[in-house]
């Protein structure tokens, strides 16, 4: 549903507050958490079968938004106080920003 409203108003931002930190490379290891995707790079984890399982239907829910005119969709980990704010007013963010490399 947040996804139909964020394409429906062309937000500029859409955030997902999850109980996991954001993409990770390996979901096991917080640190290999990548700060940003591209729509280009997000399909390619899909294909290589980084991502997966759980992850796989928010991830296509974000490319989908994006693809959509949404201008950024970010997953964040809800369960952190204050992660809006420390997502968007921070140099690198807490979680994963999904955005088109091309606009």
């Amino acid at each position: 549903a947040a996804t139909a409203i964020a394409k429906a108003l062309k937000a500029n931002k859409l955030a997902y507050l999850t109980d996991i930190a954001g993409v990770c490379m390996d979901p096991k290891d917080k640190s290999t958490l990548i700060s940003e995707l591209t729509l280009a790079k997000a399909d390619e984890l899909i294909n290589d079968g980084f991502i997966g399982r759980g992850m796989l239907p928010k991830i296509k829910n974000c490319i989908d938004a994006v693809r959509e005119g949404v201008a950024g969709v970010h997953i964040l980990d809800g369960r952190i106080e204050h992660s809006l704010l420390l997502e968007f007013f921070t140099d690198n963010g807490i979680g994963t920003a999904i955005y088109d490399e091309n606009k």
